[in-house]
C-alpha cells in the first residue's frame, strides 16, 4: 500500500490499510454510511448504506478479502 493517495474524497478521513492480496485500504464516513475501498491497482469503489459494524469488521478481519466477499459483495456501489 502506498503511504499517499490521490484522494478526491479527503473529507472522509484517513485511509486505513488492509493486509490483503486484493484490497489495499478503506475509509468509512459514519454520517453518510459510505464505505470506500481501494483495491490493488488503484481502483476505488464507494459502497452505500453500510453499517459501522461492517466497516469495523472489514478493518479487523484476519482475511479482509474473505470478509468483503462474505459481507459486502453485492452491496450497492459506484466506481470512482
Amino acid at each position: 500500500m502506498s503511504d499517499t493517495y490521490d484522494d478526491p474524497l479527503a473529507g472522509y478521513g484517513q485511509w486505513r490499510p488492509l493486509s490483503s492480496s486484493n484490497l489495499d485500504a478503506y475509509k468509512f464516513d459514519p454520517e453518510s454510511r459510505e464505505l470506500l475501498i481501494q483495491f490493488h491497482g488503484g481502483r476505488i469503489y464507494r459502497y452505500y448504506n453500510i453499517d459501522q459494524s461492517l466497516a469495523d469488521g472489514l478493518g479487523s478481519a484476519s482475511s479482509p478479502g474473505g470478509y468483503f466477499h462474505a459481507n459486502l459483495r453485492g452491496a450497492p456501489f459506484t466506481r470512482e
